[in-house]
C-alpha cells in the first residue's frame, strides 16, 4: 500500500560523525514555523552531444546538482543564533563570529505519523548555513533560517557512503 508523510514532528542536528557515520549527539531544534521545510533533490542537468551529422544524441552528459533542504525556526534565543552564526554571549549580550562557517554537521527530521505510518530521514554529513528573515510588524516574527545542503558522507578508507537513510515506523 502506497505511505505518505506530511509535517514535522521534530529536527535534530548536532556534530558530523567520523568516517561518514551520523552524529552520535543531535540537538532538537525548536519552534519550527509551520511549513517551511522544504526538500529539493533536483533532476541532474544534462547535456546532449550531437554529432553534425546526426539527429539525436550520440552520448547525454549527466551532471548531478546538490540535494538541499530549508527550514525556519522560530526560536531566535541568543543560543540559537549561537549555533548558526558562532560568536559569544557574555552576560546577555550576543556578538557574532567573524567569518564563522559551522562545521559539518549531522541532520535529522522525523515527520509526524499518517496512516499509522511516520519517517526519520538522516543525512550524516551536511552543511548549515544561517540567515534571518522575516519583518518587524504585528503579523509576522523574525525567524532564524536554516539552509542545508547535503555533501558526500565518506568512510575511512575514501570510500563514498548513501547521502541519506530513511527509517520507516
Amino acid at each position: 500500500m502506497p505511505k505518505a508523510v506530511y509535517s514535522l514532528t521534530n529536527v535534530k542536528m548536532g556534530a558530523a560523525g567520523a568516517n561518514g557515520a551520523m552524529g552520535a549527539t543531535l540537538v532538537d531544534i525548536t519552534q519550527i514555523s509551520a511549513g517551511s521545510l522544504t526538500m529539493t533533490f533536483p533532476a541532474p542537468n544534462k547535456t546532449d552531444i550531437i554529432p553534425e551529422d546526426a539527429t539525436v544524441a550520440f552520448v547525454s552528459l549527466k551532471e548531478d546538482q546538490s540535494k538541499t533542504i530549508e527550514f525556519e525556526s522560530l526560536n531566535m534565543d541568543l543560543d540559537a543564533l549561537k549555533v548558526v552564526f558562532g560568536g559569544a554571549i557574555v552576560t546577555g549580550t550576543y556578538t557574532p563570529g567573524i567569518n564563522f562557517t559551522l562545521p559539518d554537521q549531522s541532520f535529522q527530521f522525523t515527520t509526524r505519523p499518517l496512516g499509522g505510518t511516520s519517517q526519520t530521514w538522516k543525512f550524516p554529513k551536511v552543511q548549515v548555513y544561517g540567515s534571518i528573515s522575516g519583518s518587524a510588524q504585528k503579523t509576522d516574527v523574525f525567524k532564524l533560517k536554516y539552509s542545508i545542503t547535503v555533501l558526500q558522507p565518506i568512510d575511512a578508507a575514501g570510500a563514498s557512503l548513501p547521502e541519506f537513510t530513511v527509517v520507516q515506523a
